[in-house]
């Protein structure tokens, strides 16, 4: 009888095991399924932005050609517009800091 209990034991944990397997992968294939949501967002968000980045060029691009006289200003917008991206960009990355948040 002892072998069988044995026997019995062993199956119990292999069906354990297994199971653990199964909840695991079930776990991971869900994280997987979220992050894959997620990426497919931010791509989509990047291809917008894309678009939208390409039309303002040729929006640009028109306003130059039809009024050259507006270069002086057009190119005061666009720095102050890069100092702004970067002024955005260094808060951003400063806020990413572990050692800013204590971490």
């Amino acid at each position: 009888m002892s072998e069988a209990n044995t026997i019995m034991s062993s199956q119990d944990d292999k069906d354990k095991e297994i199971a653990l397997l199964k909840d695991a992968l079930a776990k991971s294939e869900a994280l997987s399924a979220a992050l894959q949501k997620q990426l497919d967002a931010v791509s989509n968000l990047h291809r917008v932005q894309a678009i939208t980045i390409s039309s303002q060029i040729n929006t640009i691009r028109e306003q130059i050609d039809l009024h050259p006289e507006d270069i002086p200003a057009i190119q005061e917008r666009a720095k102050k517009a890069e100092e702004e991206r970067l002024r955005i960009m260094n808060e951003t990355a400063v806020k990413k800091d572990p050692e800013d948040q204590g971490c």
